[in-house]
């Protein structure tokens, strides 16, 4: 097709008219192509509104692959680097940042920490992240200064600060060597004395929490207990009947450990809601020093979706283990490429030495360094593919700067091509690639032959490059260069190894559908185009799966033999979908696939498959006509893949994802998710973080965890007295504190220290102290003055709770002697049959106390308590009944004594409620075959088993040295189980330990044994077990439980899960990793009739309902099919069949096995060719169709139906007919013929293709028209003369058998046989010594002579080829003229004339003859002639023609000579060749010469054969001249005629002859360089002839063999000098005139860029004065505002003068303040000596007052204390009017109004201690009187109502921040109280009027005494201390006596009373001054005051301490 100006393209073409002179169009500056039709490399766009044609790409280089400036065509989309976006390649991604050049991604990943910040998102320049409250850091890692990040037990609650049920304060130890490193004050002693404790929380969120404990059990068994929460605390609740109630295992400890509720197998959490909550611990002997409430945030680990961006790096700094991403590259292994260290280094001077090589690192081969100390390397490329190629280079670079290294090809000489390689920094764990550019930055395209030479320069850098590929441009595509995501890998802190790829997951978005290619159904054929119906078979061929790959199953290969590939899946619901296609594609650059949906709309669409090295496959969605979305109808769809020849595709599965539910991130991978990771590494000692020993990894996730929870980080609040800084640890919290300071915030003093912050030890022994005065503390009913002793009737002494009472029962005990308790224990002496601590009740099984009698009960079917134990009613257990309980309910069976309910529930799967204990007895099934080892992917390892050894083996390759490895059971094991109810499971497995092996193994605790069925799993952990012990599992409820949530595993679940077991796993590794694993024994009980074990009493036997089978009604019986609906596995319901069927499928109610010749899901439907209603049943049978018999065997349909009398068939192919009766055309046979049937014809497709059927006979069958050399009935073979294949070949060919040589030919092979003495593959010639051929009848012998040349003979007429001399057909005799026969032949007498003499040959001359042999005459122009009737010649004369004749010979002969030496001289040049220039100048002149010359010798030769043939018949045709001569004496003119007519003929001519045949011999000879010519006298000249012209053939076929390619070479580098040359003068003129003209370009292009700049520039200053305007208006806006600032501030400044005046008077009062300060020092000392001397007085007064005690009438004492009470309320307004007047008065005032109301305090407190002690002496002188006056039963109920308001009030008052919302029922309560209060204010009347009788004494004068005494100690707190003491003790004797007394009275109970409410009163008031003193501390730093204020602090600490007493 010729190219016209019609076809440039007008908008990239100046003249679309005419063409340039290389029939060219003329483009457009950025135009190229021969019709202008593509923009050059740079430029994009094409179109007439441009000028130059194209526009400019204007890629960001440094954000291009490989520095590449290039863009597509179409849209201008430049080559973006992998985290780079924009069309220019400006941008870096979302979450990515900081575009760099020398970064091979282009940009970095934001890395913001994913529970630090607010988003994934960071500042695209300087990273930097949004980070939540309180964090900093560029990734929002790092909290701010005192702050931190609560770690997983910040929820930390010390036991030892909770309360008894009694509420009494805890029992706690403090010894660090009984507990070491306790957290608080100590830990708490869980014994018979303390067996429950209650810790009340506060709960901010609500979530699951797991219960963490800290803990140490010294025993060597383990403890048991219960650990419940409740938001209610009663003392008196059942606390483990509560429904968050779990038991708790304390293992055994060698020291303090952490475990996690419920101790043993998966924790189990609690549900909490925001509020308080109280947590009851129930155990004994194990000391707990903290509890934790650890959040489901931290244990699930949800948060940690972390984003990997970054590459995987290798350096020599080690990091902490992380993860990275692992790249790849596209192969290169098809195009040319060399490795570096096969080049050279070129020295300065010319020398060349090997490279350099280093390996940068394990991970890297070795490689050549470039830029070190060899700045170049030479490497060779050969047998290059001559053309276009790019050069690839693969490298690695660690340290930067890097420059573009240099590149230079050369593939000539001065042929070297320059171009840069733009490499980046390549620290990677893998190699990095770069493709060369020009100076331009377009591609570097080189122009090559055969070979080249590379040259890499670099002089600034430092590099390691490992292999260059040349790549042809048109293959070259830059995704080659482009890093491809391999995985993500886990890189441990050692980066000098490789990476290691984690496992990776997509999103399977929600209702999508799947569908697997293994499973699909799969077109075979590869280059189908027919859209039509198509075979579809299933392929079971095994896939090779891609070499990266991690998926190595189910996998298909689409390729060259396969380039299809079509599924199969069924389509719920009509819906609008997405086509999602998961795959591996690492074979190649991208490509796009075709995709068909039939049927659906549209259905033709796209797939685009990119390069793919991801291990776990890449996504794409396909593109049809109106987007991603097709609609999709209900039903069976086929999905189609095809893709395009020479490329490959893994294909995995196919997703169909509704449209509402797809996004982009259905196409890319999740996030790497680490909660597994930190909950196996950092979970392992339930969250405890020792960061020292863990991995870095656990503080970093744990941060992130800490700040997404408490959304930002948490304030330290350190205490600034106690604490050494004010910043903490940034994970834990912990404060650093000062010595002896304890508290995460340094907020209290240790135990055994006091003087916060500067806490001393206590000076006391043994004992401890006050905290703040460090006063030693004598505890409770404790012997003084040590108080380390219990009182007698006493025991547990406490340092703190002192000692308790034993209070035993006299009526338990042994007898009156019994003694007190034991000191330790509290255990009173009981008598038989007597428990608990204070014999008070009976032991478990007896009743009766103190009479305790055995209880009458079944003891399995009892509770623990056996009997009530004041009736001695037997308590049954809860499925247990009867006076004994020894029978089960109805509905349970199998009493046992373990059960915790007797009896057990029928379960029978919900079908009936009645079962008893099965018969059935024990039996072990064990099958050690088929068991497999199964990692936590579900890989299965190969294992072996040996029944020899009755074990399994398996070798753990490195891949599962881990310890997630079970052995899976076969399907023995599996289905129906539930008769293993209750049975045990044993097995038994070893491990070989693997040496030397290192791998960080989780310590989480693994289930031992996994059950899988139904939906349902439950796990069960076993206790340590020994390796090689067995262990024994019972499959009861209890021992499993569930793996999701962890709670117990209820009956019914564990049945349901029993009744379809799936799935049986045995942990195989317990241990540490393992080389090999082995499986010794696994035994599994099944309940059988044959068993020979024990009952099986656990396994039902339930009386199944109709339609149900097995022992607990589990199976649907045969006739019955089961509704997945109702209870369990559903109902099982009767079979609908119609009669026909008594089976049907289990799940669906399918019938199965329809019988009568019906069909149907009920068999409801007449079978195909049958007639019938089968809905009737069986009595209406359903017939067989009567097409044409009703005879299974002649009845030809496929369905009829009966319609107005007629039968009408539906007749199968091959039959036709209303009744099926005909065979239809192609088909044979009689239909009406019973046995007889229509066949298709079968002529293997060798019939008439013309014909619409095959051609055969109607009813024989007998193909009638074979075609393609076909014959037979059915066309099967080949015709007579042809051979083949006809059936499947079809290639029947002529056979090449001669017709006359052959008999017959073979049909298969073609192989001929011959007839007798015929040969050759065709039987075409003679054997060997035969002739006679073309007789058509075979060969006869030859029978040659022995004189014949060989056994061979003429062929035709079997004349043999006789030797020289010998004549005959057999070569038997001589010739005549011959003489001396013999097997070489006759010798020719050679006698021309003359005799020849017979014997020895001699010759006798006679006519003029002379010569030896008679053969000559004298006249050189005469002729011998014979003598006629003569045997000699005689000499005659020739005429003139003979003359003529001789001269023409004599010129050829000189012609032959010529010839001859031209042929010489032809040999010469042969070897000469060299010094041809012809040859040299034109190789196509040389050619046409040496054909010529071949000609020549070939028609020469050919010559040469005749005349050797004529030769031959030479001696015949002599033989019948000399006869001729002989017999007739015709004249010499008839010879001469005659030899003229014909030279066989003449006689005359043959001498002649004879001559010139010596003379061509002779001349062959010098030909074929034989010196020693042909002699024709010589005997053997035929012979020599013969050698001698083969030799010739020889020389002649080297002579066609040689080629002229040297020369060609030469003549082709000739003209590449000359190419170099008008190279070289290109690169010195045209090359930099393009480039001049390039860099014009990019000099207005620069221009245009410097407008556009300026253009912004201008821009930016009109802003600019905007904003100076903008600016001008707020300066005027801020110097007013300065002026009013200015105003102010001499406002101020006159206001700070007049402070400083009023500040200078402060101080004046300060020091006058200071002066009264030291008086009160001074009045300090006196208040010590006179508390000396209180104290006395108060020992003394105490006496007193107990001997006049027994005064009568103290009325008026006890209102005179009630009227101090309401002094002291009336106190309480005086302190708080000073609070109030300390806003209004001065500093010195307020101090000596605190000192003056310090001084009322002292005074009223000290009058409150008087009267209390003269309350306390009239109360107990009441009690006594009431006790003489026969009041007990009135002061009995006093007592009774007094405790009940009390108790009422108690719980009122704990309870009351608790019960805001119960205000209602709050209000009753109290109402009651006053009720009752006004009750015992009655009868405290009536008791008062009693009293009123009683003596009163001297008290009066005592107690005067006792104030004056008390009113000397003035306003200080040491004095009012030291006064309270003995004010304590006595109310502790006082609370002992009224607790011991069995009565009390009234106005006792109501001065108790009414001084706890003044107490209260006080301490509701006291703090209010204590603030404000602090305040006054705060503004005068006195020490004197701050003494004082400590004082009253100590006060006000003693009142609320006396208060509690009180209350208690």
């Amino acid at each position: 097709m010729c190219f016209s100006a019609a076809m440039c393209v007008p908008s990239g073409s100046l003249i679309t008219n005419s063409l340039q002179v290389d029939d060219s169009c003329l483009c457009r500056e950025h135009v190229t192509g021969r019709g202008c039709e593509t923009c050059k490399p740079l430029f994009w766009n094409l179109s007439s509104e441009n000028l130059l044609g194209c526009q400019g790409c204007e890629c960001n280089v440094h954000g291009t692959l490989s520095g590449v400036a290039e863009c597509q065509q179409t849209g201008g989309q430049c080559f973006c680097r992998t985290n780079v976006k924009g069309r220019q390649c400006h941008l870096c991604k979302d979450h990515f940042h900081n575009l760099q050049g020398n970064n091979i991604f282009g940009c970095r990943g934001c890395a913001c920490d994913v529970g630090g910040s607010t988003s994934r998102y960071c500042d695209r320049r300087t990273g930097a992240c949004s980070c939540r409250a309180n964090i900093e850091g560029l990734h929002c890692d790092r909290p701010r200064p005192s702050h931190y990040f609560p770690g997983p037990h910040h929820l930390q609650f010390e036991v030892e600060d909770g309360v008894t049920p009694e509420r009494d304060p805890v029992r706690f130890g403090y010894d660090r060597k009984e507990f070491e490193s306790f957290s608080w004050r100590g830990y708490a002693q869980m014994s018979d004395i303390q067996p429950v404790l209650v810790l009340r929380v506060m709960v901010e969120l609500p979530q699951l929490y797991r219960l963490v404990f800290r803990y140490s059990n010294p025993n060597a068994y383990e403890v048991h207990g219960t650990v419940s929460i409740s938001e209610d605390f009663t003392p008196d609740s059942c606390w483990s009947c509560a429904e968050q109630s779990r038991p708790m295992t304390f293992m055994p400890t060698s020291k303090p450990a952490f475990t996690t509720v419920p101790g043993e197998g998966t924790p189990t959490p609690f549900v909490f809601i925001p509020g308080t909550w109280y947590i009851i611990i129930e155990a004994k002997g194990v000391f707990l020093d903290y509890l934790v409430l650890l959040p489901s945030t931290y244990y699930e680990a949800g948060i940690l979706q972390m984003d990997v961006t970054e590459p995987c790096v290798i350096n020599q700094t080690a990091q902490s283990e992380h993860s990275c991403l692992q790249f790849d590259f596209l192969s290169l292994g098809a195009f040319p490429g060399v490795v570096v260290l096969s080049g050279f280094h070129l020295l300065p001077d010319g020398g060349r030495i090997p490279v350099s090589k280093q390996q940068p690192s394990p991970v890297h081969p070795f490689m050549a360094k470039l830029g070190f100390s060899q700045h170049n390397v030479h490497v060779q490329l050969t047998d290059l593919q001559p053309g276009e190629s790019v050069l690839v280079l693969e490298y690695a670079g660690f340290e930067g700067p890097v420059h573009d290294p240099r590149v230079t090809v050369r593939h000539g000489p001065s042929s070297d091509v320059h171009a840069l390689l733009h490499v980046t920094l390549c620290p990677y764990s893998f190699l990095c690639r770069v493709v060369a550019v020009d100076y331009l930055d377009r591609l570097a395209v080189f122009h090559l032959g055969t070979s080249a030479e590379i040259v890499l320069s670099e002089h600034r850098g430092q590099l390691f490059i490992h292999k260059v590929y040349l790549i042809p441009s048109e293959e070259f595509t830059l995704e080659y260069v482009e890093p491809k995501m391999h995985c993500i890998a886990r890189q441990a802190g050692d980066t000098q190894h490789s990476p290691l790829c984690q496992q990776s997951s997509f999103t399977h978005p929600e209702e999508a559908l799947k569908v697997e290619a293994e499973g699909s159904d799969r077109n075979p054929l590869p280059d189908s185009t027919s859209h039509g119906p198509r075979p579809v078979t299933r392929d079971h061929r095994p896939t090779r799966p891609p070499p990266m790959a991690r998926v190595t199953h189910g996998l298909v290969l689409l390729e060259k033999n396969r380039l299809e590939q079509s599924f199969t899946t069924t389509v719920p619901n009509l819906g609008r979908y997405v086509l999602v296609g998961h795959f591996f594609q690492p074979e190649g650059p991208a490509y796009t696939a075709t995709v068909s949906l039939e049927p659906a709309v549209p259905s033709r669409g796209k797939l685009a498959v990119p390069g793919c090295l991801h291990s776990y496959g890449c996504r794409s969605a396909a593109e049809f006509e109106r987007g991603k979305v097709v609609e999709v109808p209900a039903g069976h769809i086929v999905i189609t893949i095809r893709i395009p020849p020479g490329t490959t595709l893994w294909l995995d599965y196919i997703l169909l994802v509704l449209e509402n539910n797809y996004g982009a991130h259905v196409l890319e991978e999740q996030a790497s998710d680490s909660s597994a990771d930190f909950i196996k590494i950092c979970g392992a000692n339930s969250f405890h973080l020792d960061l020292d020993a863990l991995p870095a990894f656990c503080g970093t996730a744990a941060r992130s965890i800490a700040a997404h929870h408490h959304k930002g980080a948490v304030p330290c609040g350190c205490h600034e007295a106690g604490s050494l800084s004010p910043s903490c640890h940034t994970l834990s919290g912990e404060c650093k504190c000062r010595a002896n300071i304890i508290g995460r915030q340094c907020t209290r003093c240790a135990t055994g220290y006091y003087g916060f912050p500067y806490c001393t030890s206590c000076k006391c022994g043994s004992r401890l102290c006050d905290e703040v005065t460090g006063e030693c503390i004598c505890p409770p009913r404790t012997i003084m003055p040590e108080c380390d002793r219990c009182e007698p009737n006493a025991f547990a002494c406490h340092p703190l709770i002192g000692c308790q009472r034993c209070k035993c029962e006299p009526l338990g005990l042994i007898g009156p002697s019994a003694g007190p308790c034991d000191v330790e224990t509290g255990q009173c002496r009981c008598k038989e049959n007597v428990d608990g601590r204070r014999c008070d009740r009976c032991l478990p099984g007896f009743h009766g106390f103190p009479n305790c009698l055995p209880c009458s009960c079944h003891r399995p079917g009892v509770m623990q308590t056996y009997c009530d134990p004041f009736t001695g009613q037997c308590l049954c257990k809860e499925n247990v009944m009867g006076n004994r309980c020894d029978r089960c309910r109805p509905g349970t069976f199998s009493l046992e004594a373990l059960n915790p309910k007797g009896c057990t529930s029928c379960f029978c799967f919900g079908a009936t409620r009645e079962c008893h204990t099965s018969l059935k007895h024990w039996t072990q099934l064990e099958d050690l075959q088929g068991w497999t080892l199964t990692g936590s992917d579900l890989n299965s390892i190969s294992i072996r088993s040996d029944p020899s050894l009755s074990m399994v083996q398996a070798q753990a390759p490195s891949a599962f040295l881990g310890p997630d490895l079970y052995w899976t059971a076969p399907k023995t094991y599996l289905g129906d189980r539930v008769l293993s109810y209750g049975g045990v499971l044993k097995y038994r497995v070893g491990a070989d330990v693997a040496p030397d092996v290192n791998v960080v193994l989780s310590q989480q605790k693994r289930p031992d044994v996994i059950l899988s069925g139904n939906g349902l799993m439950a796990m069960h952990f076993s206790r340590e077990v020994q390796e090689g012990d067995e262990h024994h599992v019972q499959l009861l409820e209890g021992n499993f439980v569930h793996g999701s949530s962890g709670k117990a595993v209820t009956r019914e679940e564990l049945m349901m899960l029993l009744a379809g077991l799936q799935h049986l796993r045995i942990l195989a590794m317990p241990h540490p990793p393992a080389s090999a694993l082995y499986l010794h024994s696994a035994q599994l009980s099944l309940a059988d009739t044959q068993g020979s074990g024990t009952a099986a009493h656990s396994v039902e036997h339930c009386l199944c309902p109709t339609g149900y089978g097995g022992e607990s009604c589990q199976e649907c019986m045969p006739g019955h099919y089961r509704v997945m609906r109702g209870f369990y596995l559903g109902h099982c319901l009767p079979c609908q069949c119609n009669g026909h069927s008594n089976r049907c499928s289990d799940t669906t109610g399918t019938c199965i096995n329809c019988e009568h010749n019906t069909e149907g899901q009920h068999c409801e439907n007449c079978s195909p060719n049958y007639l019938g209603n089968a809905s009737l049943g069986s009595s209406q049978p359903c017939l067989l169709c009567p097409c044409p018999l009703s005879t299974p065997s002649n009845s030809f349909s496929i369905g009829c139906s009966h319609e107005n009398g007629h039968v009408h068939c539906t007749c199968m192919k091959g039959y036709t007919g209303p009744k099926c009766e005909r065979c239809v055309p192609g088909y044979f046979g009689n239909p009406l013929v019973l046995g007889s049937s229509c066949q298709k014809c079968n002529c293997n497709m060798n019939s008439d293709p013309n014909m619409i059927f095959p051609d055969c006979d109607g009813l024989t069958g007998i193909c009638r028209s074979c075609v393609q050399n076909t014959a037979g009935p059915h066309c099967e073979t080949c015709a007579p003369g042809y051979f083949g294949d006809a059936i499947h070949a079809k290639n029947c060919s002529r056979c090449a058998c001669d017709v006359c040589g052959s008999q017959r030919c073979d049909e298969h092979a073609g192989d001929c046989s011959c007839r007798p003495g015929v040969a050759g593959p065709h039987c075409d010639r003679c054997q060997d010594g035969y002739f006679g051929f073309h007789s058509c009848q075979g060969c006869r012998p030859c029978q040659c002579g022995p004189a014949a040349t060989d056994i061979h003979c003429d062929a035709i007429g079997g004349q043999c080829q006789c030797q020289p001399g010998v004549t005959g057909l057999h070569c038997d005799h001589c010739l005549p003229g011959f003489w001396n026969y013999h097997s070489s032949g006759c010798q020719r007498c050679n006698c021309h004339t003359g005799h020849c003499n017979p014997e020895d040959g001699t010759c006798t001359c006679a006519g003029g003859m002379v010569g030896e042999h008679c053969n000559r005459c004298a006249n050189p122009l005469a002729v011998p002639v014979p003598v006629p009737h003569h045997q000699h010649s005689i000499c005659q004369t020739c005429d003139n023609c003979v003359t003529v004749l001789v001269g023409e010979i004599n010129g050829f002969l000189r012609t032959l000579e010529m010839t001859r030496h031209q042929v010489q001289d032809i040999n010469g040049s042969l070897y000469l060749h060299n010094q041809l220039d012809a040859m040299k100048a034109s190789a196509s002149a040389l050619q046409f010469s040496t054909s010529r010359s071949e000609h020549i010798l070939r028609q020469q030769q050919n010559d040469l054969k005749e005349l050797e043939r004529k030769m031959q018949r030479f001696p015949l045709k002599m033989d019948k001249l000399f006869a001729k001569a002989n017999g007739t004496a015709e004249n010499a003119e008839q010879l001469k005629s005659s030899t003229m007519e014909s030279r066989t003929k003449v006689t005359g001519v043959v001498t002649m002859i004879s001559k010139v045949a010596a003379r061509i011999s002779e001349l062959l000879g010098r030909v074929n360089w034989v010196e020693e010519s042909l002699q024709p006298d010589s005997n053997h000249g035929t012979e020599d002839f013969h050698r001698k012209l083969s030799e010739a053939e020889r020389l002649l076929g080297e002579m066609r063999r040689m080629r002229f390619q040297d020369q060609l070479m030469i003549a082709k580098d000739e003209k590449r000098e000359a190419e170099f040359l008008l190279n070289q003068t290109k690169e010195r003129f045209e090359i930099p005139h393009e480039q001049l003209l390039d860099r014009v370009g990019d000099v207005r292009r620069g221009i245009q860029e410097f407008r556009s700049k300026l253009s912004q520039m201008q821009e930016v200053i009109v802003g600019a004065g905007n904003d100076v305007q903008h600016a001008t208006a707020l300066n005027a806006a801020n110097v007013h505002t300065l002026m009013l600032y200015e105003r102010n501030l001499k406002a101020l400044e006159m206001q700070v003068e007049k402070a400083e005046d009023d500040l200078d008077s402060i101080k004046n009062e300060i020091d006058e303040g200071y002066i009264f300060l030291e008086n009160l020092e001074h009045k300090r000392k006196e208040y010590d000596e006179l508390s000396a001397s209180l104290d006395g007085h108060l020992r003394s007064l105490a006496k007193k007052v107990n001997n006049v005690a027994r005064a009568p009438k103290h009325r008026d004492l006890v209102m005179q204390a009630e009227e101090h009470a309401h002094n002291l309320t009336q106190l309480a307004g005086s302190l708080a009017q000073f609070v109030h007047d300390d806003e209004h008065n001065g500093f010195t005032q307020r101090a000596i109004n605190a000192s003056t109301v310090y001084e009322e305090i002292i005074k009223h407190l000290q009058k409150a201690e008087s009267l209390a002690n003269t309350s306390f002496i009239v109360a107990e002188r009441a009690h006594e009187d009431v006790l003489d006056s026969n009041l007990e039963l009135r002061a009995s109920e006093s007592q009774q109502k007094s405790q009940s308001l009390l108790d009422d009030s108690q719980e009122a008052k704990n309870n009351f921040s608790d019960l805001v919302p119960k205000k209602d029922r709050l209000q009753n309560i109290v109402n009651k109280a006053m009720a009752q209060k006004d009750r015992l204010n009655n009868s405290l009347s009536l008791l008062m009027k009693d009293l009123e009788e009683l003596e009163i004494g001297n008290v009066t004068e005592l107690l005067n005494r006792s104030v004056a005494a008390s009113r000397e100690a003035q306003a200080i707190a040491q004095e009012l201390q030291e006064a309270i003491v003995p004010m304590k003790e006595n109310m502790t004797e006082w609370q002992k006596r009224l607790g011991d007394a069995p009565a009390d009275g009234r106005a006792y109970r109501d001065a108790l009373i009414s001084a706890n409410r003044t107490i209260t009163q006080l301490t509701e008031t006291v703090p209010l001054l204590y603030n404000k003193l602090k305040q006054l501390q705060q503004r005068i730093p006195v020490q004197s005051i701050a003494n004082n204020i400590t004082r009253i602090q100590d006060l006000i600490a003693q009142a609320r301490d006396a208060a509690n007493r009180v209350c208690t």
